[in-house]
Order: C-alpha cells, then sequence, then structure tokens
C-alpha cells in the first residue's frame, strides 16, 4: 500500500512539472486571501499546495482537491482528497479536517483505514495473488507470518485454506478437515464425522448433552448418561432393539438379540385392578398333557443375525403349542439364513405356561387326594374284613378243639 501511494504522488507531482495542467485549467500562484498555488479547470476540480506551517493543527496539508464554481474563482466544499503533510497520510475526508476522514493511508507504515462499510457490487471480488494463489495474510510487529486465509487450485470453491500458527482448516472437494499441531482432530468427509479427541457437548445447559429438534436425545445426571426425551428416566417412543445390527424393525416393544441376563426381578402387570373378565382355569392338566417337550440346538451358524444361544436346550416347539395354546404363540420379525432361506420366526410366552402348570399341578394334586380318600375308605373295609375273618378263624378253632376232646 505505501508502494501504491508514493506512485500517485509522483504522478502528481510529474503533471505539475510537465505542465500538464495548461490546458484546459490556469496555474495561479494565489487563491483568495492566502498564498497557496492552485490549478483551476473550468467546471472540474481545484487542486491547491497548502504549506504546512500556515495551516492550524488538524487541518490539511499539502496537495488539497475540492470542486470549483461554474466562475473558476472559488471552491464548493463538499469532499476533500489530500495529503496531509504533518502526518504522512493521504485522506478522504467531507470537511478537509483530519479527523473527520472516512479514508486514509498511512504512508509510513502502509496501514489502511476505512469508516464504514465495504462493499462490492455483484459479481465483484477482492483478489489477493501471492504465487500462491489467492489469500489473505496476518503477520506479528516483527514481520513473522501468523496465519493466512487461502483459495488454491483451478476451482477456489472446491479448496479452501485457513491456516495459522496453531492450526489449519482445511476444504477441498467434500472433505472438511481441522488439525492442530499437524495432526488431524476433526474431519467431516461424504456426511461422516471424524473426531480425534474429547467431544465437550453443551456444558454451559443443565446436563443436557445433544438435543434433536428441541428435544433432549442424550443428557449426564448423577454420573450416568440417559437417553430419550430427558428427564430422571429412559424414554423411549418406538420399539427397541438391543443388538443384532442390520435386522429390521422390532415386531416387540423390547427387542433382545442374543442373551439376557437380570440380577434383579423381572415383573409383569398383575393387579386385579387392570384386569377384567377373570375366570378360572379349567382343564390344564388335559392342555398339559397334549404339549411335547422336547431337548433340541438352535441352527447358530446358519441364522448369524440372531445370535441364536449355543449349547443342548430344553423347551417347546413353536408350531406344536401353537396348535394346544395359540394364544401363547406369536408371530415376530422376518429372519434369513446365510443359504437365503427365509420366514417370520415364531416364539414362545414361556411365561404364562406358569399359571397353567400351576393348575394343572392343583388338578393333580386333586386327583391324587381323591384317590387317597378312596384308598382310605378301601383300606377300612379292609380293615373290618380281616377282622371278621379273624373272628370266624378263632371260632372254627374252638369248635374243632371240643370235637376233638368228645
Amino acid at each position: 500500500m505505501k508502494k501504491t501511494t508514493l506512485i500517485v504522488l509522483q504522478v502528481m507531482i510529474t503533471a505539475i512539472v510537465f505542465g500538464q495542467w495548461d490546458s484546459p485549467g490556469t496555474q495561479r500562484t494565489s487563491h483568495g486571501n492566502g498564498s497557496q498555488p492552485q490549478i483551476l479547470g473550468f467546471g472540474g476540480a481545484l487542486l491547491e499546495l497548502q504549506e504546512s506551517n500556515q495551516s492550524a493543527a488538524g487541518s490539511a496539508n499539502g496537495l488539497f482537491f475540492t470542486v470549483q464554481n461554474n466562475n473558476g474563482t472559488g471552491s464548493i466544499a463538499e469532499a476533500y482528497l489530500h495529503y496531509h503533510t504533518n502526518n504522512n497520510q493521504l485522506l478522504f475526508s467531507e470537511t478537509g479536517n483530519l479527523n473527520d476522514a472516512v479514508f486514509s493511508v498511512d504512508v509510513d507504515n502502509g496501514n489502511m483505514d476505512i469508516t464504514g462499510d465495504f462493499e462490492l457490487t455483484d459479481g465483484n471480488d477482492i483478489q489477493f495473488d501471492s504465487g500462491l494463489g489467492s489469500e489473505i495474510v496476518w503477520t506479528s510487529d516483527t514481520g513473522i507470518e501468523q496465519g493466512h486465509l487461502r483459495s488454491t487450485g483451478t476451482d477456489a470453491a472446491q479448496n479452501f485454506d485457513l491456516e495459522s500458527q496453531f492450526g489449519t482448516v482445511t476444504i477441498d472437494g467434500q472433505t472438511v478437515e481441522l488439525r492442530v499441531a499437524d495432526a488431524r482432530r476433526v474431519e467431516l468427509d461424504n456426511n461422516e464425522l471424524t473426531l480425534d479427541g474429547f467431544l465437550d457437548i453443551n456444558t454451559s445447559r443443565f446436563n443436557t448433552a445433544i438435543q434433536v429438534d428441541g428435544n433432549e436425545a442424550l443428557w449426564y445426571t448423577a454420573g450416568r448418561f440417559s437417553w430419550g426425551f430427558g428427564g430422571d428416566y429412559n424414554f423411549f417412543a418406538d420399539e427397541v432393539r438391543i443388538g443384532g445390527s442390520g435386522v429390521p424393525t422390532p415386531s416387540f416393544q423390547l427387542e433382545v438379540v442374543g442373551d439376557a441376563d437380570i440380577s434383579g426381578e423381572l415383573t409383569a402387570a398383575s393387579d386385579r385392578r387392570l384386569k377384567k373378565n377373570i375366570s378360572d382355569i379349567n382343564g390344564a392338566l388335559s392342555l398339559i398333557s397334549e404339549l411335547a417337550p422336547k431337548t433340541y440346538n438352535f441352527r447358530v451358524d446358519e441364522y448369524p443375525d440372531m445370535d441364536l444361544a449355543d449349547g443342548d436346550k430344553m423347551g417347546f416347539i413353536a408350531q406344536e403349542i401353537e396348535k394346544v395354546l395359540p394364544e401363547l404363540v406369536r408371530t415376530g420379525r422376518n429372519v434369513e439364513s446365510i443359504d437365503g432361506e427365509s420366514f417370520n420366526s415364531k416364539s414362545v410366552n414361556y411365561v404364562e405356561l406358569i399359571p397353567l402348570l400351576t393348575k394343572a399341578i392343583q388338578e393333580q394334586q386333586e386327583i391324587i387326594d381323591s384317590q387317597k380318600d378312596q384308598m382310605t375308605a378301601m383300606q377300612s373295609k379292609i380293615d373290618d374284613v380281616l377282622s371278621i375273618v379273624a373272628s370266624l378263624s378263632a371260632d372254627t378253632d374252638d369248635s374243632l378243639k371240643t370235637t376233638s376232646e368228645d
């Protein structure tokens, strides 16, 4: 910028030396009551030279441009472009006063100051060509480069680099990368975000870490993480599956693909006030007698997505249970083997077998108790018969003894 200012001044001085102001204007040695040399062009600009030793502090000194009136003998103070010799600055102002400058260039250090907005019309831009592409560079007081904002390559929109002594931000095609100490920390590539380090989210808010569409999706409270919709518990509006990546939508509110271990209690809603159409189970023993318990092994290798349990198992076949107790069988999600065999898997509600088994045991106990009563009655009758037989046997013995003595 210092070089640009010196060139402007050189052009002005050259014009005066070679007399290029003789036409269409005239050269004078005085203007008004002062002694400043001036050049007048009819209907054009007025150029004056004001000496600094004749000007008040803060006023315009040096080359002084104004607008002349139509008779060429005066000036209309609307705007001033002048070189201030006291401060070595090229100024543009409305009054000609140093403190009123809206634009200035400092010749000593090349600094440029603008008061107001810097606007470009549509289709125009600012370009800085350093040989490395378009860039803006900032340096320290010692002249050491502290960083730069650079656009390189044939397509500037596809290659952008913001660099400082602490790190860089690079945009290249569909990749955005942040590096700190020459190590990649954050990268966004094809809608995939990679983070190398810790992510500290929303620490200024109350416990909430992540929000989605205004709803809490993840929060941290009292040393634990929770997810759902905030609060003191987890809430899931839709079905939830644990395990089994790549499988379809769960068929149950909670679906666990694989084993589950519960160290506490597993309970189900059973309050009488929640139920209606309550009736006793009858004929449980006959139903149980139709069930066929089996031992089996799951086809673990053929259905890897199911995460089936390995080893010897005991249980029932869902299709066989369905023929006797269809209310205990559910048809769930679609499964597919490694050979392409596909079907909707059936599952058994083993929990509701418990009341049926309980009733069957009760019915069996009733039979046992009835049979026990019958056996007690029969034993009493047998004891009576044996008593009669014993009495008859004693009488017979006595009769035979008397006959023998006679």
